[in-house]
């Protein structure tokens, strides 16, 4: 008799007086050439894929109602919702002028590999969350408030850029640029997205941080020692450059690597069959989940509680980050329409 796939099952284990008699398991199928069933462990033991005989069947309880308590590395989903502009509603030479943004050429990332794996040099990758939303605008735009929170007569004077704006990626772009040549760095005649600065035999660069709020980039020379370097951080500090004087112990300083050896290991996406089944039931509960197109059907919904606080959470970043400026409507401006985008986002940890 075939049982019914993923449902929750019990197997026996020869275990001592005291311990559990079953361990709570999930079916995966039938082994080839083995008489039993192929089950899938929801303890935190290992190996996580089990063949045994001695099981007993649980067929109205599935994989996916004790999904977020079976310790398997799936995360909590979480519910995101998005504000951006219909930026079909922007009318060129009103709305925006330059929306040409240059991107890096892949030879520059291949020199700079290259330089790291040939003088062995340490290489630093930095993500900026929520990027776009830091370059400031030079054009007037309206946009009319969002769904939901509306506040009398008023529209939203940007200061800043919002998703899927036409000019978006040009006024990072511009914003990136000024605060780099801004802290002694020099653009690259090869490449316009390539930045480098030289430093003088005997110096090292302090740090450069901006106002507080904002992003805040260190370079420390130091750290190719392996060992920070303590300083004060205090608001709208330029960069500063110190000389260094030979102490008489200076020897206890020498720049030494002493590196692990490096070794190729395989990615995390797929490593064994646990992490295959542990995706392969995710995605299948995935394709019931149902993502609201519109506001509406977002606060009408079953989960409205959940897309109200992910909202209230994108409003709040948005008011800290000075997103816009209410002001009153005129007659006759020129307004651009936006909308929320709502996404459920799951994933497996190592996967």
């Amino acid at each position: 008799m075939l049982s019914t796939f993923s449902c929750v099952i019990y197997s026996y284990v020869q275990q001592g007086k005291l311990e559990p008699r079953a361990v709570k398991c999930v079916l995966l199928g039938y082994p080839e050439g083995v008489k039993g069933y192929r089950l899938y462990r929801l303890d935190n033991e290992s190996p996580k894929i089990v063949t045994s005989r001695n099981v007993v069947f649980n067929e109205s309880v599935m994989y996916k109602d004790t999904l977020k308590d079976s310790g398997a590395g799936v995360q909590k989903p979480r519910y995101k919702a998005r504000l951006v502009t219909r930026r079909f509603t922007q009318r060129a030479g009103i709305d925006y002028n330059e929306v040409f943004s240059p991107v890096v050429r892949h030879t520059s990332i291949r020199v700079i590999l290259a330089l790291t794996a040939c003088k062995d040099f340490e290489l630093e990758q930095l993500d900026v969350k929520t990027t776009f939303l830091h370059g400031n605008l030079k054009e007037v735009i309206y946009i009319r408030q969002p769904p939901g929170y509306e506040q009398g007569n008023k529209v939203c004077l940007l200061k800043k850029s919002l998703y899927v704006l036409k000019q978006l990626p040009r006024q990072l772009y511009r914003r990136f640029d000024e605060y780099m040549l801004s802290n002694g760095f020099k653009r690259s005649s090869y490449d316009i997205c390539a930045y480098y600065k030289s430093y003088t035999p005997g110096k090292f660069t302090k740090g450069s941080t901006v106002s507080k709020g904002k992003r805040m980039v260190e370079v420390e020379l130091q750290r190719l020692n392996n060992h920070t370097l303590e300083e004060d951080q205090t608001d709208n500090e330029d960069v500063g450059v110190q000389e260094i004087d030979q102490p008489p112990d200076l020897i206890d300083y020498q720049l030494v690597q002493d590196r692990e050896p490096r070794t190729r290991t395989k990615p995390l996406r797929f490593r064994d069959e646990s992490n295959m089944a542990a995706y392969a039931f995710t995605a299948a509960e995935e394709e019931d989940t149902h993502e609201p197109l519109t506001y509406q059907e977002a606060v009408t919904c079953e989960d409205s509680s959940k897309w109200k606080a992910a909202m209230n959470e994108e409003m709040d970043s948005l008011r800290k980050n000075k997103t816009w400026e209410l002001v009153d409507h005129q007659a006759g401006q020129k307004l651009v329409t936006c909308k929320w985008l709502f996404k459920i986002k799951k994933r497996i940890k190592g996967v």
